[in-house]
């Protein structure tokens, strides 16, 4: 038996009762297809969570799926993240609690990045899948906009405002499409929404200078402040210490950015691109202006 499951992705729906917990047979059935999953009785999924991740590993299409998965494997994060990996969406029999399940929902913000394809898709598929109180977190959103920054759309009221979070969204590789295409998409004038085009360019405007201010203190922290320890290496002085020896140095200086709150690494990354993603930013929309174009100056 073992053999023909290896062989016809259906013999799992024929055998003895016996045989359908035994993992050998199973394990042979979603190897030769993960769509032998549909025949396993799910009390045998539920017996074997890890050969319902291999199956899903093993299907090319996850649409449907979902269906022949036993239901209370849809609380089992292995299962879950296996299926946002193989490029499966949330779906109704996701239960209600998982919507405030952060990890989850950071799977799937990945995983809507994964099958972003064009311009138009949105992401009120994030906004159904996680709660109000999920997607007014702060940190949470911060995860899930530096993995997927078009789910910055999906924010709470109160974190669409916020400078903060709107930083890491316009600073990813995504940022530029996020601001004239989506933030500032055609969909706004084309529906005479001027009052909400201006407002969301009003608070991106906003949101650049902030950056450009950051940057601007980070390179004054490190050609005024680290040049000039430099200078006073040897004289005796009290800077003088902070350029004794590399790692002595090193760690002094992080702690001195750290303090300042001054911008490095990964941080500093996102507000360079984010200046520069929304350097171009149009002028607020004028209604009499017949010849209004948001991205040039015909």
């Amino acid at each position: 038996m073992i053999r023909a499951c290896g062989q016809d992705e259906q013999v799992p729906r024929v055998v003895s009762a016996d045989l359908q917990w035994d993992r050998d047979l199973i394990e042979a059935a979603i190897t030769f297809s993960g769509y032998a999953l549909e025949w396993i009785p799910h009390s045998s999924q539920c017996l074997f969570p890890d050969l319902v991740v291999k199956a899903f590993q093993n299907c090319v299409h996850m649409q449907g799926l979902e269906e022949n998965v036993a239901p209370s494997l849809w609380t089992n994060m292995d299962v879950v993240a296996a299926w946002y990996e193989a490029g499966g969406l949330f779906h109704s029999r996701f239960p209600d609690s998982m919507k405030d399940n952060a990890e989850c929902g950071l799977l799937l913000a990945k995983g809507l990045l994964d099958s972003f394809d064009d311009y138009e898709s949105d992401n009120s598929m994030f906004r159904e899948a996680t709660s109000v109180a999920l997607r007014s977190n702060k940190v949470f959103m911060s995860q899930a906009v530096e993995i997927n920054c078009f789910v910055f759309e999906e924010a709470g009221v109160t974190l669409r405002r916020d400078v903060d979070l709107a930083l890491v969204a316009c600073g990813g590789a995504d940022g530029h499409h996020l601001i004239y295409y989506r933030l500032l998409g055609d969909h706004l004038l084309e529906s005479e929404e001027y009052d909400v085009y201006n407002d969301e360019l009003e608070f991106l405007h906003t949101v650049f200078l902030n950056a450009k201010s950051k940057v601007k203190d980070h390179d004054g922290f490190t050609k005024g402040f680290l040049l000039g320890m430099s200078d006073h290496a040897g004289c005796g002085c009290n800077l003088s210490m902070l350029a004794n020896g590399v790692e002595t140095s090193l760690a002094l200086k992080t702690k001195v950015a750290d303090y300042l709150g001054v911008a490095k690494g990964r941080q500093l990354r996102r507000l360079r691109m984010a200046v520069a993603n929304l350097a171009k930013l149009p002028a607020p929309f004028e209604p009499d202006d017949e010849h209004f174009c948001p991205y040039c100056d015909c």
